[in-house]
């Protein structure tokens, strides 16, 4: 099993350090078939970012190396997160699932950003921090048997951490680090502080995403072994080498 948890003051660092070890993974996956057959290095990896790394990603702030790493291409995959999207050319959106992927017994459709929103709102007014806050883009009736795409991010949740800060947690099935990661996270994160955490005066004080499946398509492996090591903010490094204590990762 190649499995490893990283936990980061740096969103840049973080993509680094997981491309770092998910390249070396004996671990192999195969998806599609026939002439659209693509091979990839998997790992089950989970990723942590802290308050710092969450402002990161918030700011758009990515590894150079990072296929991600312009504001352009950022701005325009986030267009397909905003209200009025047409989705009718994907199998699914993101937001199109949570607002309106399920059915309630009066046939009216569940906005599951309206419920982390309003279950938010109950753990700061009830002080608490409660796991029963979460929602999901998996629907069975929808994917089981649908042979169309399956929502890669899977299941969400946010919880209050005291003091304005709350906690979000991502279950993610399949994930390509090299050409979807650091878009995902960027869009994911802005879509729940926009509509969850903001709306409820609250911060981000720590992100974790458990990947089921992380890989790099093995075309792009040559890329992935040259990508550069980024230094260090010098008022966060005694931070970091607690975060690689604690994770193992000295």
């Amino acid at each position: 099993m190649y499995a490893r948890t990283i936990i980061e003051t740096s969103f840049p660092k973080a993509w680094e350090r997981a491309v770092e070890f998910v390249r070396e993974s004996p671990m192999n996956l195969t998806f599609g078939g026939g002439k659209e057959v693509k091979h990839a290095v998997d790992s089950q990896t989970t990723i942590i970012l802290d308050k710092h790394a969450n402002l990161d990603v918030l700011n758009w702030k990515c590894h150079p190396d990072d296929p991600w790493s312009t504001e352009n291409k950022i701005r325009e995959y986030l267009k397909e997160y905003e209200k009025g999207f047409d989705e009718s050319i994907f199998d699914y959106t993101y937001r199109g699932r949570l607002e309106k992927g399920f059915i309630d017994s009066d046939g009216e459709p569940i906005n599951q950003l309206e419920v982390l929103r309003e279950g938010l709102a109950i753990q700061i007014e009830e002080d608490l921090s409660s796991n029963r806050n979460i929602a999901t883009t998996f629907n069975p009736t929808l994917d089981i048997k649908s042979g169309k795409a399956i929502p890669c991010w899977n299941e969400i949740s946010v919880r209050y951490e005291k003091g304005g800060w709350v906690s979000v947690h991502d279950l993610f099935r399949s994930h390509d680090l090299f050409d979807a990661w650091s878009a995902n996270k960027i869009a994911t994160t802005k879509l729940l502080y926009d509509e969850v955490i903001k709306p409820n005066n609250c911060k981000i004080l720590h992100s974790s995403e458990y990947n089921i499946s992380l890989h790099i398509y093995k075309y792009d492996l040559d890329y992935a072994n040259n990508i550069k090591k980024l230094s260090r903010n010098p008022q966060l490094l005694s931070l970091q080498k607690y975060y690689d204590e604690i994770s193992g990762n000295m």
